[in-house]
């Protein structure tokens, strides 16, 4: 593997020296509703992962959807907003039990813990206690601690740099063999552009590409 890869590599995998074994999912059985996460570096992963939640919501015909982020560090809440009635009766719940989210349009924003045991364990809780379709961005080189979350999702995404050759997608595929769920490439999102392009469903389509497009539509 040459230098340049090694490097774009490291947007999804953390250094094995510091990557401990892998653990075993051994929660109750993932929930009904369809579920994603997406792979990639902050920049790259949460653009994605803002319209993939759109494109999950809309395509499972769902009042709303959870979206989680976690980026190895601690940050705050997504502020709140004018948030829909299902909206706010669903972070009320998840507020019951113990997991803190903010409100806004359609969507719960749950911001995971940088710790990635603690991370895994709270998003399965919120998925289970949500029933509600699920989008997770893992924004940083992933820890072996959060593969498992991997084995529960019904769709894969990779968010690769706008920059990125497909020697990197490939790569990154690559790294992914062993996962359950189909794993799919997206097209590279703006950040800016994110919020914009997710009050259109056409819009979302197309800024997320046909292969992640087609993945929802056979979820739903």
């Amino acid at each position: 593997m040459s230098g340049l890869l090694e490097r774009a590599a490291a947007l999804f995998v953390a250094p094995a020296g510091d990557r401990p074994a892998r653990l075993r999912a051994t929660a109750a059985p993932p929930p009904q509703a369809p579920s994603a996460v997406v792979l990639g570096s902050p920049g790259d992963a949460i653009p994605v992962a803002r319209l993939l939640s759109t494109e999950l919501r809309l395509r499972a015909g769902a009042s709303c959807v959870l979206l989680a982020e976690w980026r190895g560090g601690e940050l705050p809440l997504e502020p709140a907003g004018v948030a829909s009635a299902s909206v706010r009766k669903l972070a009320v719940r998840l507020s019951s039990r113990g997991i803190e989210t903010s409100a806004r349009g359609r969507t719960v924003h749950l911001r995971l813990p940088s710790e990635p045991v603690i991370a895994a364990a709270t998003l399965h809780r919120a998925m289970v206690a949500a029933g509600v379709p699920t989008v997770c961005a893992l924004a940083g080189p992933r820890p072996a601690a959060l593969d498992p979350l991997l084995d529960e999702q019904d769709l894969v995404v990779v968010a690769p740099p706008a920059e990125s050759t497909d020697a990197l997608a490939e790569l990154a595929l690559a790294g992914l063999a062993t996962v359950r769920a189909p794993v799919v490439v997206s097209r590279p999102v703006p950040r800016g552009a994110a919020r914009f392009l997710a009050a259109s469903s056409v819009a979302t389509s197309r800024a997320l590409g046909g292969a992640v497009t087609d993945a929802v539509r056979s979820l739903a």
